[in-house]
């Protein structure tokens, strides 16, 4: 009977821990990389009484854009408007919070403004600005007004994409404020020259608005080309 080789037998076990380790270690030792965000929106449309610095049908966009763990990221940041909204791209600003200085190069890809950085260290927060106008075709609830999506690498060679969605209830959106003059009339009331002028200045005010933008969108995409 041949006797178990117990030399061999803790040879492997101790190869096997050894290769544990250095897994661990090389796992510990990888630095990490992620990028975090919030928006906030404003939007009056017609409501009269509001206070706060929009004008009109012009939907303000603003927040963060965060680079944390250990390593820094050159990321590809995008900002876009939403399938209710036109992105005014004028607006759109991107710059650091704080002392640091980051040199972005800025282009515009289909009707998208995108912000490249060759390097942007952890613990940088980025401020991002931007405005976008409300087209229509919006159901009740919460409306995607905009998104800001930021496309970086990991220090293991993943591709990741972070997107920052942001959200308006649009309550006084054109459309819900006929549909308001419609109800009253519905029920008996009757509709001022002012509340007509209204209605009808919402929808032509929106039109305007889209065509002036997209205009731009065409002559700066046109650029581009060249």
């Amino acid at each position: 009977m041949k006797k178990p080789n117990f030399r061999n037998h803790w040879q492997k076990r101790l190869l096997v821990v050894v290769v544990a380790a250095v897994v661990l270690l090389a796992g510990a030792g990888l630095a990490t990389a992620a990028v975090s965000g919030s928006f906030e929106t404003s939007y009056d449309g017609w409501d009269d009484e509001s206070d706060t610095e929009t004008r009109g049908h012009e939907i303000q966009v603003a927040g963060t854009v965060e680079v944390t763990g250990d390593a820094a990221v050159s990321p590809r940041i995008v900002v876009r408007g939403a399938d209710q909204t036109v992105l005014d791209q004028e607006s759109v600003q991107v710059f650091v919070d704080g002392e640091r200085s980051i040199q972005f190069d800025r282009s515009v890809e289909n009707s998208r403004v995108v912000y490249h950085a060759d390097e942007i260290p952890s613990g940088t927060t980025l401020r991002v600005q931007y405005n976008s106008y409300y087209i229509g075709g919006a159901e009740s609830g919460e409306v995607n007004v905009g998104a800001v999506e930021v496309f970086y690498d990991t220090p293991s060679g993943d591709s990741q994409r972070n997107t920052f969605t942001a959200t308006n209830s649009l309550e006084n959106r054109p459309e819900s404020v006929i549909s308001g003059l419609e109800s009253e009339l519905n029920t008996g009331g009757t509709l001022t020259t002012v509340q007509e002028a209204l209605s009808y200045a919402g929808a032509l005010f929106v039109l305007v608005i889209v065509f002036m933008i997209g205009k731009r969108a065409v002559s700066d995409d046109g650029d581009d080309w060249d």
